[in-house]
């Protein structure tokens, strides 16, 4: 299945979130502390010009009882 890499107008991020286990600000807060790691950036993506056809069971069965006839 041919694709086009296709750049994007806005960058987008990937990020984690990592929580803080200090049970001494949970107490205070309410609620735990987290941040947030930058892991990447997506620039690119890569579009199809045609859809897949989805795989779905009364598919394969079809298929399935085709190859079984000689």
């Amino acid at each position: 299945m041919p694709g086009v890499w296709v750049k994007l107008k806005k960058p987008l991020a990937v990020l984690s979130k990592v929580m803080d286990g200090d049970s001494q600000q949970v107490e205070l807060i309410g609620s735990a502390p987290c941040e947030y790691h930058a892991i990447g950036v997506i620039r690119e993506k890569l579009v199809f010009k045609t859809r897949p056809t989805p795989i779905t069971r009364t598919l394969l069965q079809g298929t399935s009882a085709k190859r079984q006839k000689p």
